[in-house]
């Protein structure tokens, strides 16, 4: 006990923590549980879901502190996340985290860039697999310093290299003028987006057999509006609303830019802010929200504030698609006292 405090007194700078049988951890102070975790084992890291501190549940995010007994729950199923690298305070956490992350961009990336050729070859009807049985590959790879053809379609799938000049570089020009330009009677294929809460509605992607979509989070898109695809650099295809800010900035490269539209119209909810701009009256919030309520619509987060005579809330709501939005949007715009209702996009989240 007196070793053990002594060597507190002498590294203040860091904490002592304990496992369960006894075994004694040093980290750096601000240390969290998942730090723990990947210091017993990477796979115990990787897969932790969550941590007990002394006998209690804690966030995975929580500072460990000097004599805290750690017992770390793992699931199979569990992976690491791209916000795990702030969570952690260890050189050793962080570098695992990224590897894992990185691995599984390069995986993601690799059968993207795939995809990605085998559908343009098909716009010269052709198929790729026939065009590398009879050409070699090889040149290719050394023309752009890459040893597989793995690393080519990761390249690909990264936005690095355009499927059209792969695919060009094995036919003729004769070919090269019977492209197909209707992307109609390619095969449609769908894939199901998960959004934030509940099954989401279905994405149709033109041309794609199987191929990794998400909704992007600068916007939120909701069935019923008009919807853009974007190839993002390794992690599939991201689906913005049509009137995303985004869109403008990301779709300078129209080989990356892909048709998608709704599939159904499966009850779903989707989170949207909304901005709401009022006179700053007693009891106006009140009638904004009741507003809401009686339009059956669940408000997940609110903030408001005042500032010269003006009042602004700002609203999360659950929506299932595009009608809902405006039906909300207009019966706001009608109380009195308010001044302008304002979807709002958040141009932060843009990827590239």
């Amino acid at each position: 006990m007196f070793m053990h405090s002594l060597k507190i007194d002498l590294y203040p700078d860091e904490v002592y923590t304990f496992t369960p049988k006894g075994d004694v951890f040093a980290f750096p102070r601000g240390a969290t549980p998942l730090d723990f975790a990947y210091r017993i084992h990477t796979d115990v890291g990787h897969h932790c879901v969550g941590a007990r501190v002394n006998g209690k549940l804690v966030p995975l995010r929580t500072p460990l502190k000097n004599g805290d007994i750690v017992e770390i729950a793992t699931s199979p199923t569990q992976a690491p996340s791209r916000e795990w690298v702030n969570m952690v305070m260890t050189s050793r956490a962080r570098h695992k985290i990224r590897h894992w992350l990185n691995t599984e961009q390069k995986h993601r990336s690799t059968d993207l860039g795939k995809k990605l050729i085998e559908k343009e070859a098909k716009r010269y009807r052709v198929a790729w697999r026939k065009l590398i049985a009879e050409n070699a590959i090889d040149g290719v790879l050394s023309e752009y310093g890459l040893a597989r053809l793995e690393d080519l379609y990761a390249d690909v799938g990264y936005g690095k290299v355009s499927p059209r000049s792969i695919v060009e570089r094995f036919i003729s020009d004769e070919q090269k003028e019977t492209a197909l330009t209707d992307e109609g009677v390619l095969q449609k294929a769908v894939r199901k987006i998960f959004p934030f809460t509940g099954s989401s509605p279905s994405i149709k992607v033109k041309g794609y057999d199987d191929l990794m979509t998400y909704l992007a989070k600068c916007c939120n898109p909701l069935p019923g509006e008009r919807i853009v695809g974007y190839v993002t650099r390794g992690k599939g295809v991201a689906v913005h609303s049509a009137n995303c800010p985004n869109v403008k900035n990301l779709m300078f490269n129209a080989d990356r830019e892909i048709a998608v539209e709704w599939a159904d119209q499966r009850q779903a909810q989707f989170q949207v802010e909304l901005e709401v701009l009022m006179e700053d009256r007693q009891g106006i919030l009140a009638r904004v929200v009741s507003t809401i309520a009686n339009l059956k619509t669940n408000i997940r987060q609110m903030d408001s504030r005042t500032v010269d005579g003006r009042a602004t809330a700002e609203l999360v709501l659950e929506i299932a698609d595009l009608k809902q939005l405006e039906k909300v949007t207009r019966s706001i715009e009608g109380l009195d006292g308010v001044m302008q209702v304002e979807r709002k996009f958040n141009v932060r989240h843009a990827t590239a």
